[in-house]
């Protein structure tokens, strides 16, 4: 995880990292995890793509998340996430 000098927005780099902070949403959606930490600021509507197999992370804004076929999310319970990452990889912080 690191703050970039440019924005000083926070930019995790595992998906561990992720789960381990405020998270407002998250949803499954075509082999992918999408979530939503809490906003840094009032126009950051950034939302964390990530690979279910691979773990990779990519950022995306939350707009192009419209676009998906609404019947197919999958709403995802946070807590619920954690602990199976946890179990999975023992990487994820219980809070």
């Amino acid at each position: 995880m690191y703050k970039c000098k440019e924005n000083g927005l926070t930019y995790y780099e595992t998906f561990g990292e992720l789960l381990n902070t405020d998270i407002i949403d998250a949803f499954e959606y075509n082999e992918n995890y999408y979530i939503s930490p809490r906003p840094e600021w009032f126009h950051d509507e950034r939302v964390w793509k990530v690979n279910k197999k691979t773990k990779q992370l990519t950022v995306i804004h939350l707009v192009e998340t419209f676009l998906f076929d609404e019947d197919k999310k999958i709403p995802l319970d946070v807590e619920t996430l954690k602990k199976t990452v946890c179990t999975q990889q023992n990487t994820v912080r219980m809070t």
